[in-house]
């Protein structure tokens, strides 16, 4: 059993990271050379990273399922609440992309931040446009 902030879940999580680098580098022995036992090591490596992954996961599920239960013995109602939505809903990926005038998608914030702007420059002239008109009319 691993204790928190110890020496040995440190040297656990190591020991995890590195099996998980070995078999990336087995990975790419394969497919520089495709033999039969570079095949057998890559698979006997992924194997024991996706072992390695699966436990990580499961123990973070064991977590979190803690956190929502001391949240409810608390009375911790809103953040109860919150993680339970949070739980159920899984890991959603956000996509911040805007298209440009001739309908490329833009995914630096960047260029995003400076088309908005341009976006908003125009649409103030088009207003500033319109109130000299009605105040035109007006005179």
């Amino acid at each position: 059993m691993v204790r928190k902030g110890g020496k040995e879940k440190k040297n656990g999580l190591t020991k995890n990271v590195e099996r998980l680098k070995e078999k990336s580098n087995m990975r790419k022995i394969m497919l520089q050379r495709m033999t039969r036992r570079s095949k057998a090591t890559y698979r006997e490596h992924r194997r024991t990273a996706n072992k390695i992954c699966r436990e990580r996961k499961r123990e973070m599920l064991k977590r979190q399922i803690e956190s929502i239960k001391v949240d409810r013995e608390r009375a911790g109602t809103r953040k109860y609440y919150q993680t339970v939505k949070r739980f159920r809903k899984g890991f959603q990926p956000r996509l911040n992309a805007c298209k440009d005038n001739s309908g490329k998608l833009i995914e630096e914030d960047d260029k995003i931040l400076e088309l908005w702007a341009r976006c908003f420059k125009t649409q103030l002239k088009k207003n500033r446009v319109k109130k000299r008109r009605v105040m035109k009319k007006c005179i």
